[in-house]
């Protein structure tokens, strides 16, 4: 009988071990707690990768900045604070994975380091790298830890770098930007004037005289225009974004010292804005028209300098901004 109650005592006790050590974790707290719990506690975020290239993003009284000089996208800001916010351990990296984790996460990873109260320390830093190999999360490192992790955001089907505005293994200024290019309150503008170089008979200008009435002007005529139309074509250059940022593209210098395609001006009562469009070559040679012949240029796209910024632009969000004059609704 005591040999039997030796045997259930024993049993007992690694079913007990077995039990909670499905239940509670080995890995120690300070070596997997990449999230911030309270991101409205953040003041900056700096980021670095292997190559030289570092950014980062700080919060002023007019909001998020990129390298305190340069708005910073709405949607980026959003996006990352809520990253860093929701992402948990999915799993540990295994032991057969290890090695060859860290040593990529040292040659590639990005080095993240989010501020809080004190800006002259960080208070946390971790590395983010590749995804893991089902694309569900992306390894990372926390800074003075040896440990990697999959981390992922539950409920989300992807890796995180792009989260973190990661291109690749690589961090931009560039890609953190606001893309809204064009800004202007519709009430102050004064006039429009766009200047199609390839076609004259599209160039218009059109104003606001003192009397509210729309002005619309080409071919050495003038019209007055319906009011309402007058109204909304101002009202479009509230708000204009680009589709990205070009600086660093190689071909920018050839481009903009090429005869552009349009030049287009902007006056209201606080400001002034010039800037010229570029035509865009096809993104692939094989592209044809209707006709099946090759495309000369990008029917989608167009390259455009603006505020010393060389921006790709859609013809999507652009057309409207560049009518044909002799569509525009005129009063009889």
């Amino acid at each position: 009988m005591k040999k039997y109650l030796i045997i259930i005592v024993v049993l007992s006790t690694i079913a007990t071990i077995l039990y909670f050590g499905r239940h509670t974790t080995t890995i120690k707290q300070e070596l997997s707690d990449f999230s911030v719990k309270d991101t409205s506690l953040i003041t900056k975020v700096f980021f670095a990768d292997k190559f030289g290239n570092s950014v980062y993003i700080n919060k002023a009284e007019s909001g998020w900045l990129v390298n305190n000089k340069h708005k910073a996208r709405p949607d980026a800001i959003s996006t990352l604070l809520s990253t860093i916010h929701e992402i948990e351990v999915n799993y540990p990296v295994s032991n057969s994975l290890h090695n060859s984790v860290v040593k990529k996460l040292a040659s590639k990873g990005i080095k993240v380091e989010i501020y809080t109260k004190n800006e002259n320390k960080a208070f946390k830093t971790y590395y983010v790298g590749e995804p893991a190999a089902n694309m569900i999360g992306s390894f990372m490192l926390l800074e003075n830890s040896s440990k990697p992790f999959v981390m992922y955001i539950p409920g989300f089907n992807g890796f995180l770098a792009p989260r973190y505005n990661i291109d690749g293994s690589t961090v931009d200024e560039e890609l953190w930007k606001d893309r809204v290019i064009l800004e202007f309150d519709p009430n102050t503008i004064n006039s429009v004037k766009i200047i199609n170089h390839e076609n004259e008979n599209l160039s218009y200008s059109i104003k606001k005289d003192t009397t509210e009435q729309y002005i619309l002007a080409y071919n050495n005529k003038s019209f007055i225009i319906n009011n309402e139309f007058g109204k909304q074509y101002f009202d479009y250059f509230n708000k204009i974004s680009c589709e990205g940022f070009m600086n660093d593209f190689s071909a920018k210098d050839s481009i903009v010292n090429s005869p552009n395609f349009h030049t287009i001006k902007i006056k209201s009562d606080k400001k002034e804005i010039e800037f010229k469009t570029f035509h865009k070559l096809p993104k692939r040679d094989e592209y044809l028209d209707q006709y099946g012949e090759k495309l000369k240029y990008d029917p989608d796209r167009l390259f455009a300098l603006i505020n010393s910024e060389f921006v790709l632009i859609q013809f999507f969000i652009f057309n409207k901004l560049l009518l044909n004059p002799t569509k525009i609704p005129v009063e009889k």
